[in-house]
């Protein structure tokens, strides 16, 4: 597309061609902070921000982007149109939000396909964002409690030239989780990945258990993917198409001591995989689980260096796993390649399960 092509866009504005009206660009990146923007903007990229200062013009010429577009109306003014000319900056206004219109300078809004990953803002929903990034993905990031780890993941997912937004809803409240996908699903379009991968984690001899700890864990974990499941696939059962990829646990296969609850709330999601992928397959969607095995993140902060030493010498590998060893398996289950699979659970444990 070439900055000339913008006036037959409805809803987009040229308003300034440095000079070169056949200018092109190499992507699209939608930022609206400037410091982040300054870091990762790419080079020749079409910048999409609501922004309208001149800061944001140093930022784009210092990273030599191809133009800037001011989207969802933000006011132009002339001065800031004088700065643009100084710099030799392409400018564009467009009344549209920022991801519609930057879907639309890709040229493809109809071709990015958008994942919904629960429990994003750290850890293996952290990598996993990532790694559908870097795949050209747009990345609708869930999260319960911390609202600055969500955005601070918002912003890697961004510097890949993709969109991201994040979404608070907890997974165990049916009426949250159905807004939570009916904006999404404004917000992007639709849902053509969905990831269950809310989770919390907690060590207890079986009969310290509460009922309120015993129902949360089912809550989360289970009623959780229960209620994401059921809010995105009507939109996947009308398309026909659809990858759904659940997270459970190699506790969920094997059981693990002073984790019942755990364990229990694990096991259920690997029942509920199996039979949603027979019931959903004739509509043409995968349903699929990982168990990863014991991974390093904040989740398995109880276990004591002691109990992490004796799980890497159980493995075979001699080691624990990494998020990014769940969120490639993650993405391999959602990829072409993995088309013809479906109700199966995929475990990257290191071995200590076979």
């Amino acid at each position: 597309m070439k900055f000339c092509d913008l006036k037959n866009i409805e809803g987009i504005s040229p308003l300034f061609d440095a000079g070169n009206p056949f200018r092109e660009w190499k992507g699209v990146y939608c930022c609206d902070l400037l410091s982040h923007a300054l870091a990762h903007a790419p080079a020749g990229c079409a910048f999409v921000t609501v922004i309208t200062n001149e800061n944001t013009l140093a930022v784009a010429l210092r990273r030599n982007v191809s133009c800037v577009v001011f989207a969802e109306g933000s006011a132009v003014s002339d001065n800031l149109l004088q700065c643009a000319a100084r710099y030799g900056i392409a400018v564009a206004a467009s009344t549209l939000p920022a991801f519609e219109t930057g879907c639309l300078l890709q040229g493809n809004y109809n071709m990015a396909k958008t994942v919904l990953i629960t429990g994003a803002s750290r850890g293996i929903g952290r990598s996993t964002a990532i790694s559908f990034a870097s795949k050209g993905y747009q990345v609708a990031l869930n999260y319960y409690a911390d609202t600055c780890a969500a955005e601070k993941t918002a912003e890697i997912v961004r510097s890949f030239g993709v969109f991201a937004q994040t979404f608070r809803a907890d997974v165990s409240h049916a009426d949250t989780v159905g807004r939570m996908v009916r904006e999404v699903t404004e917000f992007f379009g639709g849902i053509d990945v969905l990831v269950c991968n809310a989770g919390i984690a907690q060590q207890r001899l079986f009969q310290e258990i509460t009922e309120e700890e015993w129902n949360r864990m089912i809550g989360v974990h289970l009623s959780g993917t229960f209620h994401c499941c059921r809010a995105v696939l009507p939109q996947m059962i009308h398309r026909k198409e659809g990858r759904i990829i659940t997270v459970s646990s190699m506790w969920g296969i094997t059981g693990g001591a002073c984790e019942v609850h755990y364990s229990a709330a694990k096991a259920g999601i690997i029942g509920l995989t199996k039979a949603l992928a027979k019931e959903v397959g004739p509509s043409g969607i995968t349903v699929n689980c990982v168990a990863p095995g014991v991974i390093e993140t904040d989740m398995c902060a109880d276990y004591d260096e002691q109990t992490k030493q004796a799980l890497r010498e159980e493995s075979p590998l001699g080691r624990l796993g990494t998020p990014q060893d769940v969120a490639d398996a993650v993405c391999f289950l959602a990829s072409d390649q993995a088309g013809f699979i479906t109700g199966q659970i995929l475990s990257p444990n290191g071995g200590i399960v076979i």
